[in-house]
């Protein structure tokens, strides 16, 4: 699922996907896989946003913060 909004000058982007198996989200990893997460923490901190990965019950959900 995709989804994105603005609230207070925020331009939210929450993005979620479902995993079958038990892994661990570590980003130092991400640098063995690509660019990918790394890129979107750097993009999403220059325009004074963030980004967040976390992993509830089978999904994971992407949640990335731009400062408009």
């Amino acid at each position: 699922m995709v989804r994105s909004y603005v609230k207070n000058d925020v331009y939210m982007l929450e993005i979620e996907n479902n995993f079958i198996q038990a892994e661990t989200v570590d980003r130092r990893k991400c640098q063995e896989h690509g660019y990918g997460l790394l890129n979107i923490q750097k993009v999403s901190q220059k325009y004074c946003g963030d980004m967040l990965i976390e992993r509830v019950d089978g999904v994971y959900k992407l949640s990335v913060m731009l400062v408009q």
